[in-house]
């Protein structure tokens, strides 16, 4: 069929019968080929994601146990001053990271309560939450303050934390004689 073709007729059906062929062999291999490639991608970027998965979990069930322990105390009606002072205050930029159960100390007729909580944030907005904090809670008195930086092993991020131990001193007497 193509002998009886001349010569230029031959030469301007070779690029034609080029570009079937490369659209034939596209549809047969390449086209999957690309499909498999991209399917790929999406799966190692979900494996990426799935690698963050464990630190994801740790920092969930630390909330979650932190949600626990303040439900647990709310269930006794025993509300939590400090707390209720950091829900109701302006400390938008102040993250609260961990939050101790109350530590009771009783001596004679006297009965110290501290409350210990690690807030992250710049140091910055730290102190003016610190200043805040100093002058408007009313349920007991800052004891102690300490600052320390973290460093994430895995981002090599660091990161500043503030630890705060606030007291209160009860008299076990008055409560004795006003119950």
């Amino acid at each position: 069929m193509f002998k009886k073709l001349p010569y230029k007729q031959k030469v301007k059906l070779l690029p034609i019968a080029f570009l079937l062929s490369l659209l034939l062999i596209y549809s047969i291999a390449i086209r999957d080929t690309f499909k498999i490639k991209q399917n790929c991608n999406l799966l190692l970027e979900e494996s990426k994601n799935a690698g963050d998965a464990p630190q994801q979990i740790a920092i969930i069930q630390g909330k979650l146990n932190l949600i626990n322990s303040i439900a647990g105390r709310d269930s006794v009606n025993e509300t939590d001053p400090l707390l209720t002072f950091i829900s109701s205050s302006e400390a938008g930029q102040v993250s609260l990271v961990d939050y101790q159960p109350v530590h009771t100390f009783q001596h004679e007729n006297y009965q110290v309560e501290t409350r210990i909580a690690v807030f992250e944030s710049s140091f910055t907005n730290l102190l003016k939450f610190l200043y805040h904090l100093e002058k408007e809670f009313k349920s007991g008195k800052l004891v102690s303050v300490k600052f320390q930086t973290e460093t994430n092993l895995k981002t090599e991020r660091k990161r500043l934390l503030m630890t705060i131990y606030i007291q209160s001193i009860k008299n076990e007497e008055k409560n004795r004689t006003s119950t």
